[in-house]
């Protein structure tokens, strides 16, 4: 039997060529077959896939797409005449896409990275699956060590490192924005299908693109789900975005908003203000369980990668109250996808624009620094290789906030209990696959942070399916919603001193004028101080003996000392 990783679902594709061999497996489920008729998409999905024909060519949609048919119908026909089938992932919604032609087959993942892909060798061909896990069951294949190591990274896995490295030894990423080929020579060619748009949209009229976005990714899916809409409302302002367009599009009686409240982040009453501004039934999580609660068999096992252990119960209890929700959105990514990064500064440096000043002054003052200091790291040039041969020999030094805001991306730094040999494995890696940057530095640095919570919502949505929740939708990763705020020029997108103008302009007239304004946003800190009061003693039963150390990644005496060490004050060290 084909082993499945929980309720999230899964689907794996074969060449046509490598088909004879899995028919002798008929317990796997076939969900499409080639034109030969040999299977060609296995797999059990908790989402929807969307097929079609032209000529000798299959295509496939796997996911939220959100148009009709007979469009997807017409975009398949165009594309075989042209041999062109990029075009096809231009579809509202959020997707994966797999074609399957004479003599060669192809899939593609999403912009975001939130629809993974991934191949490896199975006999003599090269299959593809949207699951590593899946792979790896197939392969029978070990963890990455690589991969390992570089999840003990702050503040995340390096991007370089998860362009090129899966959880598992033999299991190879496709990354993100790009489409994987395999002919009959069963040879893997990726190709980059997608490209973010030129940013030079003035605020107004990207407001208006991002509305149209957001209102499509919503309202065509609460439309489609045929029951009722939840909404993880935060009290932020993304996750109130959501709350707003979905009762905008099936009414408040169709809505049931959802608030896990932190001890002192001061979300709640946001949230509340939210909820009885739209009207709708608000459900607070008061009995939520603690972090650290339930460790360590909380924890799911069938995700691609672990996810936040800290907060596995919590999941689980969110899980179990949405468990009959037709359709759950999650505001995951807002706070990527609207903003911009500081690493637009240096542009406005050079080109003297009106404002920057002021702009320059503003953010110094956020940053606690000089607006000379920060001016100064805002005009160095450094080539993206250059940058990556920096962080790889300096992978144990602290380059500051200031340096880190405008880089290419955040710089990685191991956690101080990582081993020698886990520093070792992170900085080879961070040089040795040397992947191209996604555009200028504003851009790439913009994507860095877009696919990095892109990869921890995936984590977070299938850890939720195991758990028995619904898969979360998240709007914000969608590629219509992507593009609308790449669009926007970046110095607008980001202020020092309006809190993510161009999404309060675009719900200017759909949340309370009071949630515009905020400027404060909440934090779980006080929550990790109190969940580790009450669980102190388990986890610190639990890194008795780590298992990372068992791989030489892990020095148990330090993340012992370090755990016994933290109190009752100061900020709790990386989990």
């Amino acid at each position: 039997m084909f082993p499945s990783p929980g309720r999230g679902g899964w689907w794996l594709a074969l060449p046509d060529a490598a088909a004879p061999a899995i028919e002798q497996q008929p317990d796997w489920p076939v969900i499409a077959r080639h034109p030969s008729g040999r299977p060609w998409l296995l797999g059990e999905l908790a989402t929807p896939v969307l097929t079609a024909a032209a000529g000798p060519v299959i295509a496939a949609a796997i996911g939220d797409v959100l148009a009709e048919p007979q469009e997807f119908v017409e975009l398949l026909r165009r594309a075989v005449e042209h041999r062109d089938y990029d075009p096809l992932m231009t579809l509202p919604g959020s997707y994966h896409f797999a074609v399957s032609e004479p003599g060669r087959m192809l899939a593609y993942g999403d912009a975001a990275g939130l629809r993974r892909l991934y191949t490896t060798r199975y006999g003599r061909a090269t299959v593809v699956s949207d699951r590593a896990r899946v792979l790896a069951d197939l392969r029978e294949a070990k963890v990455d060590p690589v991969w390992m190591a570089a999840r003990m990274c702050t503040p995340a896995v390096p991007v370089p490192v998860r362009q090129t490295h899966s959880p598992f030894e033999a299991v190879t990423p496709v990354p993100a924005g790009y489409r994987v080929e395999i002919a009959d020579d069963q040879v893997p060619r990726t190709a980059r299908y997608w490209h973010p748009p030129p940013a030079e949209s003035p605020l107004r009229e990207g407001a208006v693109g991002l509305r149209t976005a957001l209102e499509g990714a919503v309202a065509d899916r609460a439309h489609r789900s045929g029951g009722p809409v939840t909404v993880e409302l935060s009290g932020g302002l993304d996750s109130a975005a959501l709350a707003a367009l979905a009762v905008s599009a099936v009414g408040a009686d169709g809505v049931r908003l959802v608030t896990t409240p932190s001890a002192a982040s001061g979300d709640l009453p946001w949230a509340c203000l939210v909820a009885d501004h739209l009207g709708a039934w608000h459900d607070v999580l008061d009995h939520a369980p603690p972090l650290f609660a339930g460790l360590p068999g909380i924890v799911p096992h069938g995700s691609d990668e672990p996810p936040a252990a800290v907060g596995a119960a919590r999941i689980a209890h969110t899980a179990r109250t949405l468990a009959r929700s037709r359709l759950h959105l999650n505001g995951q990514g807002g706070d990527e996808v609207i903003g911009a990064p500081l690493a637009n500064l240096g542009p406005l440096l050079r080109e003297r624009r009106r404002g920057v000043v002021r702009r320059l002054r503003g953010y110094a003052a956020l940053y606690a620094t000089s607006a000379v200091r920060l001016a100064r790291h805002a005009l160095t040039e450094q080539p993206y290789q250059r940058w990556l041969q920096e962080a790889a020999e300096a992978f144990d030094v602290e380059v500051g906030p200031i340096r880190d805001a405008v880089s290419w991306q955040a710089h990685p730094r191991p956690m101080p209990w990582a081993s020698r040999h886990a520093r070792h494995l992170v900085a080879g890696a961070l040089v040795e696959t040397a992947p191209e940057p996604w555009g200028d530095r504003p851009t790439h640095a913009a994507l860095a942070r877009v696919r990095t919570s892109a990869a921890a919502a995936a984590t977070y949505g299938q850890a939720m399916a195991e758990l028995g929740g619904p898969v979360p939708v998240f709007p914000f990763f969608d590629r219509a919603v992507i593009e609308a705020c790449l669009v926007v020029r970046p110095w607008e997108r980001a202020d020092p001193w309006v809190f993510k103008p161009l999404l309060v302009e675009a719900m200017r007239d759909a949340l309370p004028e009071a949630l515009l304004a905020r400027t404060t946003k909440g934090s779980y800190t006080p929550d990790i101080h109190r969940g580790w009061a009450q669980h102190r003693r388990t986890v610190l039963d639990l890194v008795r003996s780590p298992l990372l150390a068992e791989f030489g990644l892990v020095e148990p005496a330090i993340l012992r000392r370090a755990l016994t060490g933290w109190g009752a004050a100061g900020l709790p060290p990386a989990m």
